[in-house]
C-alpha cells in the first residue's frame, strides 16, 4: 500500500502566521495555485489514486476537490474523515507568533490537545486505514501539517520527525508512505528531478 500525504494549500492565516487549528479558514488563492500544482504531481505517477481522504476542515475539503479534479477523480467519492482533522490548539488559535510568544512563551496553549492524544489519534487513524482500505493501492490523505507529523512520528515511533517537521511547513508538496506489516519507507517528492525520493526507513511493527 501507499500512502501520499498531502497538507492543504495556503490561506490567508497561513500567510499571516496565525495558527489555525480547528477555526476554519479557507484557502486563498495561492492555495488553490499549489493544490493544483500537487494535482499535476499526483497526475504524473505511474500509481493511479484509488482513494482520497479529506480532513472535514474546509481547507483540506478544497484542497482534495482541486486535486481530485486535476486527477479525473470523482469529487463526490472524496471520504470525509474525521481523525483527519488539525489539532486543537485552544487558546493559541488566531494568534499570530509573536502573539503566541508573548502570552504563551513555552507553547502551550490552554485547552489544547496535548502531544499526547495527537499522536494516540494518528495511530489509531492509521490503523483504520490499513485495516478499513486494504484493497486500496494508492490513497491520498489531505489534511494538516500536525496531523500529518503526528501520523509519520506516531507510527514509525518519532523516527520520521524530520520530515515530519518538513510538512508542517511545506503546502503543496508530496510524501509517500510505502506501508507494508513491519516495513515503511518514507519519500519525498522533488521538483528539480521529478521523482521521489526515499528519506528513511523504518523496520518493526507498524500497527499494533
Amino acid at each position: 500500500m501507499n500512502i501520499y500525504l498531502l497538507r492543504h494549500g495556503e490561506t490567508d492565516w497561513n500567510r499571516a502566521g496565525r495558527l489555525q487549528g480547528h477555526t476554519d479558514i479557507a484557502l486563498n488563492d495561492t492555495g488553490r495555485i499549489q493544490m493544483q500544482h500537487a494535482g499535476e504531481i499526483l497526475g504524473m505517477l505511474d500509481e493511479k489514486i484509488d482513494l482520497i481522504l479529506s480532513s472535514p476542515l474546509s481547507r483540506a475539503r478544497e484542497s482534495a476537490g482541486i486535486v481530485a479534479r486535476q486527477l479525473g477523480y470523482p469529487g463526490e467519492e472524496i471520504l470525509v474523515e474525521d481523525m483527519l482533522i488539525e489539532r486543537f490548539f485552544g487558546k493559541g488559535e488566531g494568534l499570530t507568533a509573536a502573539e503566541r510568544k508573548e502570552k504563551y512563551p513555552n507553547d502551550i496553549f490552554p485547552e489544547m490537545e496535548s502531544y499526547e492524544q495527537v499522536i494516540g489519534r494518528a495511530r489509531v487513524l492509521f490503523g483504520k486505514i490499513v485495516r478499513t482500505y486494504q484493497d486500496k493501492d494508492n490513497i491520498l490523505l489531505v489534511a494538516h501539517g500536525a496531523i500529518l507529523y503526528a501520523v509519520m512520528a506516531g507510527i514509525a515511533e518519532g523516527q520520521f520527525a524530520y520530515i515530519g517537521d518538513a510538512i508542517i511547513r511545506e503546502q503543496g508538496n508530496v510524501y509517500r508512505i510505502r506501508y507494508s506489516s513491519d516495513k515503511l519507507e518514507m519519500s519525498r517528492y522533488s521538483r528539480d528531478k521529478a521523482v521521489f525520493e526515499d528519506v528513511d526507513t523504518y523496520t518493526g511493527r507498524v500497527v499494533d
